[in-house]
């Protein structure tokens, strides 16, 4: 089971574990165990998540502590998704090892090694799953055709945009946007 640990500044004593406990537990969070300065959740949790219990634990005088792995982890995530939501065709002409290196200040090569060790997941490949998510969205939420979400979503065309759809989700895109019509809506 993938659990995710986060560490809390300002925890001193037992009721602080009951109060932190209470709170995460209230907003959804799958808590496994609370010490003092500690919280392992059940399950990793996204960049929002993070945001969300950070927010959570500043009114009660409680912060959240990151190593700089972490910190660098959320920084390419969050990275990658403002370079998907950019929504422009001027994606395909970026390379992501350029635009991490630019961003960052860093070789692209070290930056890639650090994400893949503790993601267990390439750099790559997690820019490829986020854009397959991205086209997911816009074949629901959008009338937009293969052609118009391939090139906003940055894949050179249809064709390779329905590859790649295809090795993470199984599916052509095709057969998920009519699957997705299929389903009724008070579902």
């Amino acid at each position: 089971m993938d659990q995710e640990c986060i560490y809390i500044k300002g925890m001193v004593c037992n009721r602080c574990i009951t109060t932190i406990r209470d709170l995460l537990e209230i907003r959804g969070f799958r808590v496994s165990k609370v010490s003092l300065g500690q919280v392992e959740l059940e399950k990793p949790l996204p960049a929002e998540g993070l945001m969300t219990i950070k927010e959570l634990l500043k009114p009660l005088g409680f912060e959240l502590l990151e190593d700089r792995t972490t910190s660098l982890l959320r920084q390419l995530k969050e990275a990658i998704k403002s370079l998907i939501e950019q929504n422009s065709g001027a994606l395909s002409s970026i390379k992501l090892s350029e635009f991490l290196s630019l961003r960052f200040h860093k070789n692209y090569d070290s930056l890639a090694e650090v994400f893949s060790r503790y993601e267990g997941i390439t750099l790559e490949r997690y820019y490829i799953v986020s854009r397959v998510d991205k086209v997911r969205e816009l074949l629901v939420y959008s009338e937009e055709t293969l052609e118009e979400i391939a090139f906003r979503t940055g894949f050179s065309s249809p064709q390779h945009l329905s590859n790649q759809f295809k090795s993470v989700t199984g599916i052509s895109p095709s057969q998920f946007r009519l699957n997705r019509r299929r389903i009724p809506e008070n579902l």
